[in-house]
């Protein structure tokens, strides 16, 4: 008897995580890639969003599973009809829900901000299971949140209720910046305010410098 699946993507600036994950949330399989660039741009054309599309849905042929269902969530603005509306991480040039669903021929897709997915995979499977509402923070490459109220992230009119990092940096943190906060706590803010490409780097170089912009952050 088959064992069913969802193939999952987390297509992020850093890197593209992937799984296959059984109804009760159970993980048999899990892939992770850094993400392309090419100067800025990230995952251009969404080449490595495909590329690990492929490999996912081949890792289940491989194991015996049925893949009933195709799920990934992405740095973007994402609206009700799972269509990305910015370009604020990905350099796509074509909807990620094309992409995907011709690859898994037969197989209902979803895309989403994931920002939310995670909200929602917390909301049942972790943190927030049991609570009426909470806030979610995703802190990566960039900085984006989501309501949660009665186990469902709330989404906005417009699919954009997930903005944070659009906020000032506060006066008592830092007196003389002037961008914002995705640029100043982000992953890719805590590096570049570094001097480097990311968190990971700041963490690496260590000293009271590093310690002062992550501490800040």
């Amino acid at each position: 008897m088959s064992t069913f699946v969802t193939a999952a993507l987390d297509v992020g600036g850093t890197k593209i995580a992937a799984a296959l994950v059984t109804a009760d949330g159970t993980v048999l399989h899990r892939d992770e890639r850094p993400t392309v660039t090419a100067g800025r741009l990230r995952d251009p054309g969404l080449a490595g969003t495909r590329a690990a599309t492929i490999d996912l849905l081949a890792a289940a042929a491989r194991l015996g599973l049925t893949t009933t269902g195709l799920g990934a969530g992405f740095p973007e603005y994402v609206d009700a009809d799972g269509l990305l509306t910015s370009r604020e991480v990905l350099a796509w040039d074509k909807q990620p829900l094309d992409v995907l669903s011709a690859l898994a021929l037969d197989v209902p897709c979803a895309v989403g901000s994931d920002v939310r997915c995670g909200a929602l995979g917390e909301a049942r499977y972790g943190a927030g299971r049991g609570l009426d509402g909470f806030f979610y923070v995703s802190l990566g490459t960039g900085l984006s949140s989501t309501f949660v109220l009665d186990g469902r992230p709330v989404t906005g009119a417009r699919g954009e209720a997930i903005a944070l990092g659009e906020f000032e940096v506060p006066a008592s943190v830092d007196p003389n910046w002037a961008g914002n906060l995705e640029s100043y706590a982000s992953g890719r803010g805590i590096g570049e305010r570094f001097g480097v490409a990311g968190t990971r780097e700041v963490l690496a170089a260590g000293g009271p410098r590093a310690a002062a912009v992550l501490d800040s952050a």
